[in-house]
């Protein structure tokens, strides 16, 4: 199923589609099956639908919704809007400043080059930031406790903390184990930098509460 240079709109059926929105600013839909969707150049808009979709948007500011089943998402070039949504996903954000949701599921998020926003969701979630400096957003305690494998602060990483979902006041409540990567708040651990990774993490300047 292929677009045109303008603005298409592409639905998929019930099957597993292979979808080419090529140039404008299409909308792209895969709806059941297991999908295989190219977004191409422009600011493309894709929703996955049922099955494992493998999502592309290649160029452009994209909007990328993986919706049910364990899909991989790849953002491309531009400033990125990925969302896994259920299940378990592979979420690429490459070049740009991308923000990056797993939503529900065990997902793994790469937010690569640009300054990226990654948010893991429910679940137990590996993020990696990559280059640039990145925020990993955490809205409450009872999402499940992720891995982030490569913080550093000396690239500007920031841990981002929704106050009112955690009910704290200050960055004092937090705390982190060098020895064991444990990020945790008023000793309950939500996040874990990988060994060797956050020797020089220091709560009060590398959280923000919002």
């Amino acid at each position: 199923m292929k677009g045109t240079s303008g603005k298409d709109t592409l639905k998929g059926t019930s099957k597993g589609d292979a979808i080419y929105g090529y140039e404008g600013d299409d909308k792209l839909y895969g709806f059941d099956g297991d999908d295989s969707i190219y977004g191409f150049s422009g600011n493309d808009s894709i929703w996955g639908g049922k099955g494992r979709d493998n999502l592309y948007g290649l160029s452009g500011n994209d909007k990328i919704y993986g919706e049910d089943g364990e899909d991989t998402i790849d953002g491309g070039e531009g400033n990125d809007y990925l969302d896994g949504g259920n299940d378990d996903d592979n979420i690429f954000g490459w070049n740009g400043n991308d923000t990056l949701i797993g939503g529900n599921g065990n997902d793994e998020l790469y937010g690569e080059g640009g300054n990226d926003i990654l948010i893991g969701g429910e679940n137990y979630d590996t993020l990696t930031g990559g280059a640039g400096a990145d925020k990993f957003v955490f809205k409450s305690l009872s999402e499940g406790i992720d891995t982030i494998t490569d913080f550093k602060y000396q690239e500007g990483d920031k841990i981002e903390i929704n106050k009112v979902g955690f009910g704290a006041t200050s960055t004092s409540e937090f705390s982190y184990n060098n020895t064991s990567g444990a990020l945790s708040f008023k000793g309950n651990t939500f996040a874990y930098l990988q060994s060797g990774l956050g020797a020089g993490f220091l709560p009060n300047l590398d959280i923000q509460l919002v």
